[in-house]
């Protein structure tokens, strides 16, 4: 594994990156809702909330990024790579509704403690400094922060439950049927032909078959016979290669079943 997203020290970066998505999201989002709705919580730790969520937003992007590196080499867990898109864009948008939000309720607060209501300064009395009341600007630049505060918070409800979706979808995509023997997630993974191709000799044989990947390396360990005559079939579609040998492979190569491949790739011969 190499590159940016793909591992540190030996390691996937995202299994290491994706707690701090997952932990970082619902905390700031959750701590936002109640910025907005509880002002006092928001005059004392709105922006901590925001410094979260300012922290959460690129950790959500390494561990989107991270997540596609390592489906490059396990295939794609098609589900949980959907939500996980949708999950970052959510996210920027609630960090754009939140900084905006925070922007206009500090200037309000400003405003109101006599410092500054659109554009004029106000006098200690409570007018502005050419002598007009400050209290209808005070009115006026009050009504978006709410508007945008309630923004802020559905935005940050729809974090909070995206991110149960996505973790859900991944721990699926990773652990369906693995604990009662009934499979392992792979339904779920797509692999492009090029993945397939890179597993093209004994030692490591993939092959499709009707569209599904399978891995003949198990089966070349348990029957050597037939190593020599399926061996054509690794790297690509082998589906006419390996009938010859095992015209019911889609039910004698079930364990060995990867996945899928990818829509609209096409098949090697």
């Amino acid at each position: 594994m190499d590159g940016l997203f793909d591992s540190i020290t030996g390691l996937p970066v995202h299994p290491l990156a994706v707690h701090a998505a997952v932990a970082l999201l619902p905390l700031s989002a959750l701590s936002l809702v109640a910025a907005v709705f509880w002002p006092w919580w928001g005059r004392r730790l709105g922006a901590v909330s925001l410094g979260l969520l300012t922290i959460a937003v690129p950790a959500t992007f390494l561990a989107k990024e991270s997540g596609e590196a390592l489906a490059g080499h396990l295939g794609t867990p098609v589900e949980h790579a959907e939500w996980a898109d949708r999950l970052f864009a959510v996210a920027v948008l609630t960090w754009l509704a939140a900084a905006t939000w925070w922007f206009l309720t500090r200037r309000r607060t400003a405003a109101a403690s006599g410092q500054v209501t659109s554009g004029d300064r106000v006098a200690p009395g409570g007018t502005t400094a050419t002598g007009s009341s400050a209290t209808p600007a005070l009115r006026r630049s009050g009504t978006w922060p709410r508007v945008l505060g309630l923004v802020t918070a559905a935005l940050a409800v729809a974090t909070t439950v995206l991110t149960v979706v996505v973790g859900h979808s991944g721990a699926d995509a990773t652990w369906r049927g693995a604990l009662d023997g009934t499979g392992t997630g792979q339904e779920t993974r797509a692999f492009s032909m090029e993945q397939v191709a890179r597993h093209a000799d004994p030692a490591s044989c993939w092959t499709v078959i009707d569209g599904t990947v399978y891995d003949l390396t198990p089966w070349f360990a348990a029957h050597p016979a037939d190593q020599p005559a399926l061996v054509p079939a690794c790297g690509k579609d082998g589906g006419a290669t390996v009938s010859q040998r095992l015209p019911d492979a889609a039910t004698t190569l079930a364990p060995s079943r990867l996945g899928t491949i990818s829509a609209g790739e096409g098949e090697e011969g």
